[in-house]
């Protein structure tokens, strides 16, 4: 498998309910700033999830531009199509970022938002990237460096024994600092870096959502039921207490391919 697995039962839900939060919202609409779509552009969304990013970003291209978007998953797939619905030059498929099925210089720009650190193999998906822009196009990738978490808590071994089986789920949980040269080798210039700190200090519901994809991926791996309790309670009353903590940082990457001489 060219992406490290990821629990799929009702993992696509609970992403879907992470992504509606304000938090997440005020990160997308950065993120649309920065890639900066016109009308009538031909835009690739690679793993598009829950389908937020490509309904909005067909709103910014309008009817005559088009978005296309692949993913592994097939209940993300039906969430995004049920999202999408109401936007006929949306086409959403299943696909592998690896092997991209579309024609060389496609696309003006792309979106890869939190999918590179699940690729084992790196180098492809971004040659794949970067053959599927058009000459000048452009590309926005997003993703976390997990080595950037501090959550407090009152039981510190427990904390890392639940964050470690969940950063376990990732092919590279700390890609964003080794990226740069991965994209220079694939062709692609950084044209602006960013940083997104995620920062909490109650149970919003972006922490929720994170919470709970993590309790899910604990219970999988082995994890007692009465320790995730037990880890969940800690944070809950944490929060009552005013002494809840939550940080993370996102990084942002807009690349371009060079235009033809």
């Amino acid at each position: 498998m060219s992406v490290h697995s990821k629990p799929e039962k009702g993992t696509a839900e609970r992403f879907e309910t992470l992504y509606q939060s304000p938090k997440v919202l005020a990160r997308r609409q950065k993120a649309h700033q920065m890639l900066g779509l016109g009308l009538g552009e031909s835009v690739l969304d690679i793993g598009f999830g829950p389908g937020f990013y490509a309904a909005e970003m067909a709103d910014a291209v309008g009817s005559s531009g088009h978005i296309d978007g692949i993913d592994t998953s097939e209940s993300m797939l039906a969430l995004a199509k049920a999202r999408c619905a109401r936007l006929p030059w949306v086409t959403l498929q299943l696909g592998d970022a690896v092997q991209l099925p579309y024609p060389d210089s496609t696309f003006t720009a792309a979106l890869v938002s939190a999918v590179f650190s699940y690729v084992t193999d790196l180098r492809k998906a971004l040659a794949e990237l970067s053959r599927v822009l058009c000459p000048g196009g452009r590309a926005l990738i997003i993703d976390l460096d997990w080595d950037t978490l501090v959550w407090h808590s009152t039981d510190p071994v427990r904390m890392k024994r639940i964050t470690s089986v969940w950063q376990a789920e990732y092919a590279n949980p700390r890609l964003p600092r080794t990226l740069a040269p991965h994209l220079r080798q694939a062709g692609l210039q950084v044209e602006q870096l960013e940083a997104n700190v995620m920062l909490s200090t109650e149970i919003d519901p972006y922490v929720e959502g994170v919470t709970n994809l993590m309790s899910a991926a604990a219970g999988q791996q082995g994890i007692t039921p009465e320790e995730v309790a037990a880890w969940e309670a800690d944070l809950q009353q944490l929060a009552s207490s005013g002494a809840y903590f939550f940080s993370l940082n996102q990084y942002l990457f807009l690349v371009r391919k060079p235009a033809q001489s």
